[in-house]
């Protein structure tokens, strides 16, 4: 099954997903406790899709919203959730993901490569990303250690 769910409550409940607050899917605690918890992050205007924090690869902030990469086989869709970083960064569990910058967190479980120079971070050896914002080399000498 494609990590990638769109909007529709029949596919919910077949993953096993139930509502747990009036106002939204996620809440703070439901999502830390549960790897296997969705995130609702917007496509475009009027469509959303589901994503859970493992398929996530890499976070940059844009104005008044997060920009999410999300991987699924040999691809990635980009989506957006009205948060800042740090807030978006306290849903997901803190051993998996890594702040580098004011603008760029990466989940460091998928890292396989990154490259200061080329400005590239490279996930499941084979997925490349081109941040935005310049990273540090003293940042990228921090990953790993």
């Amino acid at each position: 099954m494609d990590s990638f769910i769109t909007d529709n409550a029949a596919l919910l409940q077949a993953v096993g997903f139930t509502e747990t607050n009036g106002n939204g899917f996620d809440t703070n605690e439901n999502i830390k406790n549960n790897p296997q918890s969705l995130l609702r992050l917007l496509v475009k205007h009027g469509e959303y899709m589901y994503a859970r924090f493992n398929d996530i690869v890499m976070i940059e902030t844009c104005d008044h919203f997060v920009k999410v990469y999300v991987a699924s086989a040999e691809k990635i869709r980009i989506a957006l959730r009205h948060s800042t970083l740090n807030d978006f960064l306290s849903l997901l569990p803190h051993n998996q993901f890594l702040r580098l910058s004011r603008f760029t967190a990466v989940n460091i479980s998928r890292l396989s490569a990154a490259n200061c120079n080329e400005q590239f971070f490279e996930f499941d050896f084979r997925l490349i990303i081109k941040p935005k914002h310049p990273i540090t080399q003293t940042i990228l000498s921090k990953i790993g250690q």
